[in-house]
């Protein structure tokens, strides 16, 4: 063990004939298996926020500010960003220029700077925004932060990045579930009492408080998506037996369906305390008793999007309604079957389908089921509905 795990400079392939619940837990065998099927994550996050943290706590002396922030006010926006946990990293050079902070997700950025109250003169602000043109033109994307504002409210000026951050699928390290599952958690709304799906508010707001504070007007006591968590005690399907995982499907499905696979994978993990996202592994094992459910027609499965996505693929126990139409619950509009959203459309626009265009088909779902904004991730798979629901008419 000690020669093949510690001498292998770019990467390991195990071969091996036994499952790690074949094994007992103290077995070196199990540790090895459970490594390679969640390995840990290797992350500087963690350790830069308890870096900044423990800075923060001695006296704050102008120019003894952490290295490599070249101030108090980047260590403060940085500590805002890190406590949400996104990555963050400070000073970058890009291009012979320096970004003050930039967020990172798995497939984009965001270039925060932080523009200090203390005036450096027309020529060095001008150049400022040379360099900033300079760098959109290459795809990056700016969010300013000024410190006065800041510093008078500092839940406004972080909502500004975390809205830039969501519009390009930046999510927090933690995030469970694929990217377009639901909301990043840092920016997910309290979701309050049932009175509020009564409440009369704009489809969309371009209010960043606003929009911060905004109740997604759908119940977590009632409606789909309740009643999952650690207490459920769903068993780890990377460990379970296939029965075990097939009766917990079941259930889930049962109760919640008709349901996207992503939805189902992302239900599964909220009830399973030994998880905490939809790995690879975790993902394969779920797969997979799906797929016996689907050859012993326990479920059925239908692709109502006609296009292999994920989120077309909609599951249902067998016998049951292709189509429940139902309040949000605890779903984001990307967790609604297209089924169940083309029921909406149907019903609202019955004789004018073809002259009503997509941004008011847009608006009519965002406001059937109570929620006010239009994310990009929302846009692009209401965009996939409607054109459904364009051919079915």
């Amino acid at each position: 063990f000690n020669v093949a795990m510690s001498r292998a400079r770019d990467q390991v392939w195990l071969f091996h004939s036994v499952k790690a619940h074949d094994l007992s837990h103290e077995d070196l065998r199990y540790r090895l298996l459970r490594f390679f099927e969640d390995p840990p994550v290797v992350d500087p996050l963690f350790e830069e926020l308890d870096r900044l943290e423990r800075a923060c706590r001695g006296p704050r002396r102008r120019g003894a500010q952490p290295e490599p922030y070249e101030s108090w006010f980047e260590v403060d926006v940085a500590l805002e960003l890190l406590r949400r946990k996104f990555r963050v990293r400070p000073q970058v050079d890009v291009a012979g220029y320096r970004i003050d902070l930039v967020v990172e997700g798995l497939d984009a950025r965001i270039a925060v700077e932080c523009d200090g109250d203390e005036w450096h003169g027309l020529e060095q602000y001008a150049q400022d925004m040379a360099r900033q043109r300079q760098l959109e033109r290459a795809g990056w994307t700016f969010v300013r932060v000024r410190e006065s504002d800041f510093y008078a409210n500092r839940q406004r000026a972080v909502t500004a990045i975390l809205e830039a951050c969501e519009e390009l699928g930046i999510r927090p390290v933690d995030f469970v579930g694929d990217p377009q599952d639901e909301l990043p958690r840092a920016l997910a709304p309290d979701r309050g009492s049932p009175t509020a799906v009564d409440a009369e508010m704009p489809v969309l707001s371009e209010d960043p408080e606003q929009s911060a504070a905004e109740s997604e007007m759908s119940s977590s006591i009632v409606g789909p998506f309740t009643g999952y968590s650690e207490a459920s005690a769903f068993p780890d399907p990377r460990e379970a037996s296939p029965a075990n995982v097939r009766e917990v499907l079941r259930q889930i499905i049962e109760r919640d369906g008709p349901l996207t696979r992503p939805s189902v994978y992302r239900l599964y993990v909220e009830g399973c305390p030994d998880l905490q996202r939809v790995g690879k592994i975790v993902r394969q094992a779920l797969n997979s008793a799906l797929g016996a459910m689907l050859r012993a027609a326990e479920i059925v499965q239908e692709d109502e999007l006609r296009d292999g996505s994920p989120e077309g693929q909609v599951v249902r126990i067998a016998g049951t309604p292709a189509v429940n139409v139902r309040p949000a619950g605890r779903r984001d509009l990307l967790d609604v079957p297209p089924s169940e959203l083309i029921a909406i459309l149907e019903r609202r626009t019955p004789r004018r389908s073809a002259e009503t265009n997509d941004e008011e088909l847009f608006r009519i779902l965002l406001e059937e089921y109570g929620f006010q904004r239009l994310t990009r991730p929302r846009r692009e798979y209401l965009a996939k509905v409607i054109g459904r629901f364009r051919e079915r008419a």
